[in-house]
């Protein structure tokens, strides 16, 4: 029984299509490594042209494209994720802005479409502790 199902199951998952474009593109790019002891569960965002009253070390660089549905709070909430996952405590210059990308359907004749999505980008930073 079990020679027949699974020929069956990998025949379902290869004549579905594949599609590229649906998800959100997540970026980190690292400027230095870091060993945390903890992870910091509240991120702060300053927004491009915002004040900067502390001083930093720069971790990396992120960037997160929304899909064709995305809503600015859970593309800020995924920048949060990321910047805490690297051991970061703030995201600075935090920016935002738009990108064409394309969405297709792989092995399928359906034609690709176009979407513009919104893009943030920004530097995640660990704030310096006073010495």
């Amino acid at each position: 029984m079990k020679k027949i199902i699974v020929p069956i199951i990998i025949a379902l998952i290869l004549s579905n299509s594949c599609s590229v474009g649906y998800e959100v593109s997540k970026t980190f790019t690292p400027l230095r490594t870091l060993n945390c002891d903890t992870i910091s569960t509240k991120i702060d965002l300053y927004f491009d042209g915002e004040k900067i009253d502390f001083e930093y070390e720069k971790i990396g660089l992120i960037e997160i494209q929304g899909n064709y549905s995305s809503k600015d709070a859970e593309l800020i909430e995924e920048v949060k994720k990321i910047a805490s996952s690297k051991c970061c405590d703030a995201v600075i210059n935090l920016k935002k802005s738009y990108i064409d990308r394309d969405e297709k359907l792989l092995f399928t004749d359906v034609p690709d479409k176009k979407y513009t999505s919104i893009v943030f980008n920004g530097i995640a930073v660990r704030k310096l502790k006073d010495k």
